[in-house]
């Protein structure tokens, strides 16, 4: 189609700019708008590029169809690529959880065994004890009493003298009373009373020193002396001066007698109304001593 205004001459309009007339109107070309006025011959003219312009988008539908095809046949190999990883996932789980649930099994039976054998020692440990209650009731029924076993009587000779490493009770001549502390304190107990009403420590262990005796309480660990003023006492913790004892047999009284070293000199260990004192005269207690 040509064009409706070609450009003949310099300009279309008079000096003010607008036509007069057809005639005033140079450059235009008014048979062109007589084509404008059939349509269908336009069409007619131009069909087969058209028809081109149709085949051409047919062919791009066909590459987009084709491309798109191809797109979806790769989404469907990864679906199916990610379905299989999926199955091998989910059989491998499955495969844990079996494991799993078998390992717990074993573990249940293991502790119900153990179990098991835990109340069956319970039930032994509440029948012995059930036992040793029944014993114990009849024990209490009984009321015995203890009693400290001595040996017969035999009177007190040299050859029967404490020596260092032995254990003794240390007693009167007749074995009738026992040198103990009770309640801290050195005291005579009566030995057919002293598991009843009068308790007390009456073992002493036999130590030497220096050629020096001396006696330290089984249980309290401390050792028989003297304190400086004379009195007797049985409080010290080692075996030193105020601590050294002598033993001396006294043939006419048939026991012996206990002495500690006192300002240069031995003194004896006796009972003064009732205190127990270092004595230089008068009469002296006699000791026996019995092994244990």
């Amino acid at each position: 189609m040509s064009a409706i205004f070609s450009p003949t001459t310099s300009s279309p309009t008079s000096g003010r700019g607008t036509p007069d007339s057809e005639s005033e109107l140079p450059g235009w070309d008014f048979e062109a708008f007589d084509q404008i006025a059939h349509p269908a011959d336009i069409l007619s003219n131009d069909s087969s590029a058209m028809r081109e312009s149709l085949n051409q988008i047919q062919e791009m539908t066909k590459d987009i169809q084709s491309s798109n095809r191809s797109g979806f046949d790769e989404l469907n190999m990864m679906l199916a690529d990610m379905r299989q990883d999926h199955s091998k996932c989910f059989g491998l789980i499955k495969q844990s959880i079996a494991s799993v649930t078998e390992q717990m099994t074993q573990n249940q039976q293991k502790h119900d065994n153990e179990v098991a054998k835990l109340k069956a020692t319970i039930g032994d440990l509440t029948a012995q004890l059930r036992d040793l209650r029944s014993q114990l009731k009849q024990s209490k029924s009984k009321d015995k009493k203890e009693s400290i076993s001595l040996p017969a009587y035999q009177p007190p000779n040299k050859e029967t003298a404490p020596s260092s490493g032995q254990i003794y009770m240390i007693t009167d001549a007749h074995f009738q009373h026992a040198l103990t502390i009770q309640d801290g304190q050195l005291k005579l107990i009566n030995l057919a009373s002293a598991n009843t009403h009068e308790k007390g420590s009456y073992f002493w262990h036999c130590v030497e020193n220096n050629g020096w005796l001396g006696f330290r309480n089984a249980a309290s660990a401390t050792y028989l002396g003297q304190n400086g003023f004379g009195g007797v006492i049985a409080s010290a913790k080692g075996h030193k001066q105020w601590e050294q004892l002598s033993v001396r047999y006294d043939s006419e009284r048939g026991g012996y007698l206990l002495m500690i070293g006192w300002w240069g000199r031995l003194a004896k260990i006796g009972n003064v109304g009732g205190a127990w004192r270092l004595m230089n005269d008068g009469e002296p207690l006699v000791w026996g001593f019995i092994q244990v």
